[in-house]
């Protein structure tokens, strides 16, 4: 699975100490909401740089984070049925083994 990533809209909620980014995501030759599951940090060791980060996509969204923000989501994902994961949140959307890493200087995010 590949994926570009278009970082236009970003959305962060707060529910239950849990932070959930959506970005739009490119796969399977459309736009997708997608959640990003974490970021990290990678130091590249020189200062004149730009700063790294390794985002770990998601292409699922949460319905009850984000319904009240964002109810067109159910659009993107009409042919998913609810899934949970292993901390019994419900999810619309690939499984969590078929997320994706992809770095921020990667040519498949579009700034």
């Amino acid at each position: 699975m590949t994926g570009k990533i278009r970082l236009k809209s970003v959305f962060i909620l707060f529910l239950f100490n849990i932070i959930v980014s959506l970005i739009d995501c490119y796969d399977r030759q459309r736009w997708y909401p997608a959640t990003v599951v974490s970021k990290k940090d990678m130091m590249s060791g020189k200062s004149n740089e730009l700063k790294l980060f390794r985002y770990k996509i998601g292409f699922r969204v949460y319905p009850d984070l984000i319904s009240e923000t964002f109810p067109d989501y159910l659009k993107y994902y009409q042919d998913f049925k609810r899934t949970s994961d292993d901390s019994d949140l419900e999810f619309v959307g690939d499984m969590p083994n078929m997320d994706e890493y992809i770095l921020s200087n990667s040519n498949k995010i579009q700034m």
